[in-house]
């Protein structure tokens, strides 16, 4: 395997990163129109995510709260009325159980990290290479190490994918991980990012977030069934079609014409409708990309990634063993990832188009 010239990828890295959209100026005159915008949009919409991500999180619980609250109080008894009391409290303890478990996956994808962390004490990369060449090779004076003490040029392990350098990170990174402009770091085996967790989907939390959409998916469908039921049988006599509409709702709320109650109802299932079929969107194409062993962002940035794995070893790489368990009861306690994020089997990573070159396919890491 052919080495580029150390010194060489140090000039190209340092011209990078002085060419690198955070390091210009907005208000620089030189600019056109087009750049100003694309830098008002890219930081703008970078920093917006980060200050609203606690409201966005803050409201899903609180939406999730009243839904189950209003589940327990209102729809089963009345929807189930004809039931006896011990179905109905089963009917109660089994949205207790989607409940739980929708906030146990959301809370895991908040918590478990992606984020690659690095390490100057590196056992998974092979540099014997470097002491087997001279260092005249890479040029006179040319440090073989960077200042944080990552290796400042390409490193492919034995029988492994090739690491790649990240820019905006000033580092090598593992093969399959790709930085995100909104998180600022390097994701491991990086999938999309998700605004409405506001973190990024990768290696350790790709399983929780599949189970999570699919609890959000029940919740949606039968939440929303409920939620109309109960206002056509309760409310229908009382209010107009109108009152169903939603900013309708909340006008004459305001104005003291309509309930709470009615209000809030409005909006679940207002929400419901919107809810329930993008979590159903979700998990089908997480259910694909899975399966193929790829991820939404290989795909979508057309890499060239050829698997070999078998469709059962793509599910084992993201749930662990028995992964079908998980969609039955909470399996991940028992079952952990085999993989670490850092190496992979059945994956052969080609170059990139040539019509990118390698600057434009490190500007898309």
């Amino acid at each position: 395997m052919a080495y580029p010239n150390a010194a060489g990828l140090q000039a190209k890295s340092a011209k990078s990163n002085n060419d690198d959209d955070n390091a210009l100026d907005v208000n620089d005159p030189n600019l056109s129109l087009n750049q100003k915008l694309r830098l008002h949009y890219k930081r703008g919409f970078a920093e917006g995510n980060k200050k609203y991500t606690s409201v966005i999180r803050a409201t899903l619980v609180l939406i999730s709260v009243i839904n189950l609250y209003l589940t327990l109080h209102y729809f089963v008894p009345f929807t189930f009325e004809d039931f006896p009391p011990m179905a109905q409290y089963f009917i109660k303890v089994f949205f207790c159980f989607l409940h739980i478990n929708l906030w146990a996956n959301w809370l895991c994808i908040v918590c478990y990290t992606n984020e690659y962390v690095p390490s100057k004490d590196r056992p998974d990369i092979d540099v014997q290479v470097f002491y087997d060449n001279p260092p005249d090779r890479f040029g006179a004076n040319v440090s073989l190490h960077q200042g944080n003490g990552h290796v400042a040029i390409d490193v492919t392990e034995k029988g492994g994918l090739p690491w790649r350098y990240c820019k905006h990170c000033d580092l090598n990174v593992p093969p399959r991980a790709h930085h995100c402009r909104i998180c600022k770091t390097c994701v491991l085996r990086r999938d999309h990012h998700c605004f409405f967790v506001g973190t990024c989907i990768g290696h350790w939390n790709q399983r929780y977030f599949v189970m999570w959409v699919a609890y959000v998916m029940p919740i949606g469908y039968l939440g929303t069934y409920l939620t109309i039921s109960y206002l056509r049988h309760s409310h229908a006599e009382d209010h107009s079609l109108w009152d169903y509409a939603v900013p309708v709702a909340v006008y004459k709320w305001i104005m003291g014409q309509l309930g709470g109650l009615q209000a809030l109802l409005t909006f679940q299932a207002f929400f419901g409708c919107f809810i329930g079929p993008l979590a159903n969107f979700y998990f089908l194409s997480q259910f694909s990309v899975i399966a193929q062993g790829k991820t939404l962002y290989e795909l979508a940035k057309k890499k060239n990634i050829r698997v070999t794995s078998s469709i059962e070893d793509n599910f084992r790489l993201v749930f662990g063993d028995y992964w079908m368990l998980n969609f039955f009861f909470p399996a991940q306690l028992l079952f952990k990832q085999l993989n670490d994020g850092l190496h992979y089997d059945g994956i052969k990573v080609g170059p990139e188009p040539k019509t990118q070159g390698r600057e434009s396919a490190s500007k898309n890491s």
